[in-house]
This record gives C-alpha cells, structure tokens and sequence, in this order.
C-alpha cells in the first residue's frame, strides 16, 4: 500500500497508505507530510507533541542513523514512529520515544534517543540531517 520497492519506502507512500485508514481508526485529522531543516528544532518539537499531546496520531521521522548513538556508526535512511517524549526539568534534558521496526533484533523495537539539537547528536539532528532539498520529506505526521 505504501508502495515500498527493494529501494525502500518514501515519506508520500507511508502517507498514503496510513490515510487509508483513517476512517477505520478514526484519526482525527489526516496525515500530512513535512521537512524540517536544521534550523527548525522548534517546529519539529511541535508537530511531534501536538500530536501526541491530542493523541491525533503517531508522527514518522526519518532519520539519517549517523546521528543516533544506538546505531554505532551505521548510516542509513529510515524511518521511526515517536511514541512519547520526555522532558526532565531538574536537567532540561528532552528525550524521544523511537519505535523502530528495522528487520535486524540490533535495532528493531522502543528506544529513549535524546533529542539532541542542531550540533548535538540526537533524535532532531538525525531528522535535520535526512533533510534533502526538493527530496523525500523528513517528518510524517
């Protein structure tokens, strides 16, 4: 549905076939698709807890691995669903959620990543970095 190839899936087929069910679960908008630039942290923030704050839908980020300390270094393409975020007052540290569903045991299933920022490695900085002019959108959400 999504129209995923060898090649692997874009940002426009995941929302695709996730709005083809949105009247059988009942989302209470539509998916949308959407970059963010690494000088966009706070728009990124956002969409993320708007949607999770209404319980709207889960947003999809694709990250550019690199970024993201649990992928030790391998740099790929992919994609993540945010389940919940976490901000920790004392030390202002934020964190993200991931659900990953990568094939391999090493990197499928939930994943606290810190959010990071534009020079500091985390869950933003690998959504930024996966940013491509005029390519695949970064956020699904």
């Amino acid at each position: 549905m999504a129209g995923t190839t060898k090649a692997g899936s874009s940002s426009y087929g995941l929302r695709n076939a996730l709005n083809k069910y949105a009247s059988t679960y009942k989302f209470k908008s539509k998916y949308v698709v959407g970059n963010v630039t690494l000088s966009q942290q706070g728009t990124w923030e956002s969409r993320i807890k708007n949607n999770l704050i209404t319980k709207r839908k889960a947003p999809i980020l694709l990250y550019e691995t690199r970024y993201l300390k649990r992928y030790k270094g391998r740099n790929i393409g992919h994609y993540n669903s945010i389940q919940a975020w976490s901000y920790n007052y004392k030390t202002g540290l934020k964190r993200v959620k991931s659900v990953d569903p990568h094939y391999s045991k090493s990197y499928f299933g939930k994943h606290w990543d810190n959010v990071g920022s534009s020079k500091k490695n985390g869950a933003f900085r690998s959504t930024g970095k996966a940013y491509r002019k005029g390519g695949n959108p970064n956020m699904v959400y």
